[in-house]
């Protein structure tokens, strides 16, 4: 299941300032570019969209039923997880950038690596898969044992792993081993 980016349509009626009317179903997810120009949302009407925030204008529209929508910390790369898959969008002109391969289940949280030069994926499997963002090479694939993982983040050195999960807990695991080193 990929994403494919379409032709961005808006419209004013003037009531609420400036309406565009983008999504034609409950808005699941939103979240501001890092330097705040632009937003993007995923919806159930099985679009995301990326906005501008200045103008209120579409700036791109991608069709797919994306999960997860998250900005790399440079808000140069727009990552869209949908299903099975992750692609990694340029948020400036709308091209695929990478397709991140190697799930065996679906998606249930992605996060960058500080700098954004890497992209970790949790799975509905309990497994965890850490990629090299810019080249889309799988570089870790690791059991994590934690059902319904609902949250990861990779800490600046890139030697911890956070995981979240709907069991009330975070693990911190070792990204060199996948050994859990601590319950939080």
């Amino acid at each position: 299941m990929g994403c494919s980016n379409v032709a961005a349509t808006g419209c004013s009626d003037g009531r609420y300032g400036r309406n565009t009317r983008g999504h034609n179903s409950r808005v699941l997810t939103v979240l501001f570019s890092p330097d705040g120009k632009q937003l993007a949302s995923s919806s159930s009407d099985g679009t995301v969209r990326l906005w501008d925030t200045i103008t209120g204008t579409t700036i791109q529209k991608w069709e797919c039923h994306a999960l997860y929508v998250l900005f790399s910390p440079d808000g140069k790369q727009l990552a869209i997880a949908s299903g099975k898959s992750v692609q990694l969008w340029d948020s400036a002109i709308g091209a695929v950038l990478q397709v991140l391969e190697g799930f065996t289940s679906w998606v249930s949280a992605i996060a960058f690596s500080p700098e954004g030069q890497q992209l970790v994926a949790a799975l509905l499997d309990e497994s965890v898969c850490l990629f090299d963002a810019l080249t889309g090479a799988l570089l870790q694939k690791f059991g994590s044992c934690i059902k319904n993982i609902s949250a990861v983040a990779l800490s600046p050195d890139k030697k911890q792993l956070a995981l979240a999960s709907r069991d009330n807990m975070v693990r911190l695991l070792d990204t060199a081993t996948g050994d859990m080193m601590y319950m939080l």
